[in-house]
This record gives C-alpha cells, structure tokens and sequence, in this order.
C-alpha cells in the first residue's frame, strides 16, 4: 500500500507513483495512518487530535509526467526572395526585335534584287525582241524550214550520217571527229541576215567538240574545203559556248570555250541565234547575247548549215533566216 505524505490518501495499485489528488510522489505505507476519536474531547480552546496530519506543505511538488497544454508553433517566414529586375526581359525583347527587323531589311533586298534581275531579263528579252524586229526587212520576207519536207541531204558519210526523224533534221559525227551539212539551195544564204534554230542533244551526253548552227558557209578558194562561221555550244556538267572560223582546212577560234548560265544542259533545246550586219557578228542563246566578232573581209556571205561532233545526235528544228 502506498499513500501521499501531502494529502495521506491511500492507494493499493502498486503501479502509481503519484497522488492523484494532488501530484504528490506516493511513499510506503508501512504504519497506518493515526487513528482518530471523536469522544476525545479536547480543552475549551479547541480540538485535539491524537497524531493529527501534518499540516498542509505550503509548497505543492510538481508533477512529474504532467501533460502540459502545448505551445501552437508556427515557423518563422522564410527570407523573402529579392524582386528581379525587368531590365534583362526589355534588353532580350529588343535584341529579338532587332534580329527581326534586320531579317526583314535582308529579305527586302533580296526581293528587290529579284525582281531587278528579273525586270533586266525581260528588258533584254524585250530588246532581242525588238533587234529581231528590226533586222526583218519587209521587202526580203524570213525564210523558215520546220523540217517538215525532207529537203537537206541525208545518208552515211565519211565523218558521219544525216537523217530525218520526228519533223527534225539529226547529225551524228564519227568519234573524234565533226561533220558540217549546210543548206541545199540559195533561201538558206546568210548575208545580212538573222540566223534561228532550235538543238537538241538527243542524248545529252555532250561532246568536247559541241554542236551548233554555222552561217556564211562557202567554198573555200582552194575548191576542196569550206570556210565558215560556227557558233557552238556544249550541254555537258559546265554548259559553255565557243565561236569557230573554219577556213582552209582549219579551225581557228574566235571565242574559246566560255561558261554561260543561259544555256540549258542535258537534253533541253536551246535556241541559237547569229545576226549579221555587214562584217560584224553577234551571237546569243535563249535570247541573251553571248559576244560579237568581226569576220574577215571577204567572208560575209554564205549559206546556214549545222555542225556536230563527237559521236553525240543532235538534233535541229525551225530554222528561220529573216533578212
């Protein structure tokens, strides 16, 4: 038994420490507790007890073990993040809006200088155009052969063959070698005239000799050989132009071998064109003027006529001479 030296209450659970009264630690109750008589009476000035209880301790033992109402915690604000400056989003904008406005400026010029390019083609077209009108005289009509009638000579040759297919005249020179067929009678003569036709390279494997129209074709002074003017192209990976005098056996160039973005490579047709005014000769492709040459005196007159070499067919087709 245990009991509360404060309060002396008894308890018999051996399992409490403490006074449940008051929190006092409980001790051992070896003795008992003084007993108390009522028929004790005691003097005129008061009462009496027989081992009273010790008078109540003015200074009551804290509980040990006592819940204590808890403290309501709250954690304290973190540091408040510092404010970023606006700065670097309006430097950023305006370094895109910059980029763009340059890219705008760029794309502008580009346009611009296309369409340039594309106003100064069609001004050289334009003025072609006019030149060809001009060169026509309306007293000496053009002559055209579409190569519907098979008028020019055909057949197997010592350089080469000559033949007729599809409403197209074909020249095909022995490897290493060239040929050069001019026209049958005089409507194919030259003199201040403008020279048309339209070529193929059938295959389009071009050759190191090219193909093309030749004008003031006649024969040569020695009676054997033929002088003339050739105006080449070649259609192979670096489409280039050549101009050509053959005279006594020999082939003299005027012009060597020059690259020209106008001329269309492979198999595409091209147009060649060689006006003659008196000695002077100019020569273009597709309607763009590639050079102009002198011929030599005396050799200003002649027939058209086409040339291939190299084992390559070409083909040619509308053949106008306006006078």
């Amino acid at each position: 038994m245990r009991r509360c030296p404060n309060c002396n209450r008894t308890y018999t659970d051996e399992a409490l420490s403490f006074c449940l009264h008051d929190g006092s630690p409980l001790v051992e109750a070896n003795v008992p507790p003084p007993v108390y008589s009522p028929a004790t009476t005691a003097p005129s000035t008061g009462s009496r007890y027989t081992n009273p209880p010790a008078p109540p301790q003015s200074q009551v033992a804290p509980m040990i073990n006592q819940m204590r109402p808890s403290t309501n915690w709250s954690p304290m604000p973190g540091p408040q993040p510092p404010r970023r400056s606006a700065w670097p989003w309006i430097i950023g904008i305006v370094a895109i809006l910059g980029v763009m406005g340059v890219g705008v400026v760029i794309l502008v010029v580009a346009l611009a200088a296309m369409n340039a390019n594309r106003n100064s083609n069609i001004r050289l077209a334009n003025r072609n155009t006019n030149q060809w009108n001009a060169n026509v005289n309306p007293t000496r009509p053009a002559f055209n052969d579409d190569f519907s009638a098979q008028n020019w000579r055909t057949g197997t040759y010592p350089y080469g063959s000559a033949w007729y297919k599809d409403g197209e005249y074909h020249l095909r020179a022995i490897k290493g070698g060239y040929m050069i067929i001019y026209g049958p009678n005089n409507n194919y003569q030259t003199d201040n005239s403008t020279v048309r036709v339209t070529t193929r390279n059938v295959e389009g494997a071009s050759t190191i000799g090219g193909h093309g129209l030749v004008i003031h074709s006649s024969q040569w002074k020695d009676g054997k050989t033929v002088e003339n003017y050739a105006f080449l192209i070649r259609t192979g990976d670096a489409p280039s132009y050549q101009v050509v005098h053959h005279v006594g056996g020999n082939k003299d160039a005027l012009r060597e071998w020059t690259r020209s973005p106008f001329i269309r490579g492979g198999s595409s047709t091209n147009q060649l064109e060689v006006v003659a005014r008196e000695s002077q000769l100019t020569f273009s492709v597709n309607g763009h003027v590639m050079t102009s040459v002198t011929a030599v005196p005396g050799s200003a007159k002649g027939m058209a006529g086409f040339y291939s070499s190299g084992g390559s067919d070409v083909a040619f087709d509308d053949l106008v001479i306006a006078r």
